[in-house]
């Protein structure tokens, strides 16, 4: 020490981020948004508030100061977030993915978006992308539980990723069901009913429709022709749901055109196999008997 002058003040010692009062404190906060979260997956909360939830914790519980979401719901986009500048709303995600495979400090992968960004949380469900979380910076994330808290914004991202995708096939599930409901009453509207079919001293039908599984182009029809004729047929046209139901309708209603011209059984599948083709334009087929 130089006579006459003072020492120079140590410097502080850097204080640790928590003690460990903070630290569990924090795990506390970690663990009542996971139960808060998946309380509302079991609710059946609807998309956007997930998402709301999602960002809140991102914000609140894990103090990360701008956030970007990318799902591939129908096409790939941005989906929420916050802190970010708006022009990140409009950026193309899609051509990164490859780059994406796992979490990532941004500035390691030498990318661009680090200058906005720290980190990239990618999702994947079955060995698909089907999320980018871009998250900033966090005051409580430290060296010290840096790993700790990727695998905990891992966790909640994939929960809530998860939960929307599975939101999207319920909802296609629901559709589906919606057109096969369509489908089956177009395709009963279509067959005669009981009441309608030949019935005489010589020839009395009854008819039952017992579809598989999937409605689809199923048809039976019975005409008597005149007091001594009647003609049956019975017949399937390929594909499913709605689109085959109308197909077939519009088919039924040639038959019965053709019916009324009282033409030969070989002018009939003539004509009734040209206005078939003519409808398809050869993509389906049908198999009348």
């Amino acid at each position: 020490m130089i006579p006459g002058v003072s020492a120079p003040p140590k410097p502080k010692e850097e204080p640790k981020l928590r003690t460990v009062q903070e630290q569990l404190a924090f795990k506390k906060e970690q663990l009542k948004a996971l139960f808060d979260l998946t309380k509302s997956i079991n609710e059946n909360k609807k998309r956007d508030q997930l998402l709301e939830l999602y960002a809140n914790i991102m914000f609140y519980v894990m103090g990360i100061d701008k956030m970007a979401v990318y799902t591939q719901y129908s096409n790939w986009g941005y989906t929420t977030g916050y802190g970010a500048d708006d022009a990140f709303k409009h950026y193309n995600i899609q051509p990164e993915l490859s780059q994406f495979t796992m979490w990532n400090r941004l500035s390691d992968l030498k990318h661009e978006l680090a200058s906005d960004f720290e980190y990239v949380v990618p999702t994947y469900h079955k060995n698909t992308p089907i999320a980018v979380t871009l998250l900033g910076k966090s005051d409580k994330i430290s060296e010290e539980n840096f790993e700790e808290s990727i695998v905990y914004i891992q966790t909640i991202s994939n929960i809530v990723a998860v939960a929307i995708e599975n939101k999207k096939f319920a909802k296609e599930s629901m559709n589906q069901k919606a057109e096969m409901s369509f489908a089956n009453q177009t395709v009963r509207q279509l067959l005669p009913p009981n009441e309608l079919l030949p019935k005489s001293e010589y020839v009395e039908m009854l008819a039952e429709y017992i579809p598989n599984k999937i409605i689809g182009g199923d048809y039976y029809d019975c005409v008597m022709l005149n007091e001594d004729e009647l003609m049956f047929c019975i017949g399937d046209i390929s594909g499913k749901g709605i689109a085959a139901a109308v197909l077939m309708s519009h088919l039924q209603a040639h038959i019965r055109v053709l019916i009324r011209r009282q033409e030969s059984l070989k002018e009939f599948i003539q004509d009734f196999n040209q206005e078939v083709n003519s409808v398809t334009k050869g993509e389906k087929f049908m198999t009348l008997f």
